[in-house]
């Protein structure tokens, strides 16, 4: 951590596997794209997935590659809290019998300006 910040760990993602299509394939779907979540994320898929192709198309926002599959159809790896609006409205389905990612999430905030943010804990507690 750089000096002047401060972090706060939240309760990680889940990235799940979601489809357009409730009986997709996992292991070869044409409209699958990746999407960016990390490091760790991009190991533990490749090796979750080193037996499938290349991803023709990849996103580095999980909020873009979202629109895009919703749009166009496939399947994604994505952050459960993102879609699930998407499930509950039957435009998404979770694919079963697949990996599952968890990937960090923090908050990172200036410490000297946090006093005066008397916002900040609120959020962070809320979160």
């Amino acid at each position: 951590m750089t000096q002047g910040q401060g972090q706060v760990d939240l309760t990680p993602d889940t990235l799940v596997l979601m489809s357009t299509d409730p009986a997709g394939s996992t292991r070869s779907d044409p409209g699958y794209v990746y999407v960016e979540a990390g490091e760790a994320f991009g190991r533990n898929h490749a090796v979750a997935y080193a037996d499938t192709g290349t991803q023709r198309i990849s996103f580095g926002n999980a909020t873009t590659g979202l629109q895009h599959v919703l749009n166009v159809g496939g399947s994604a790896y994505l952050p459960l809290r993102l879609v699930q609006d998407a499930l509950d409205k039957n435009l998404l389905f979770r694919l079963a019998d697949v990996p599952e990612f968890k990937r960090s999430v923090f908050v990172i905030f200036n410490t000297d300006a946090r006093d005066g943010w008397g916002w900040l804990d609120a959020l962070i507690d809320a979160l």
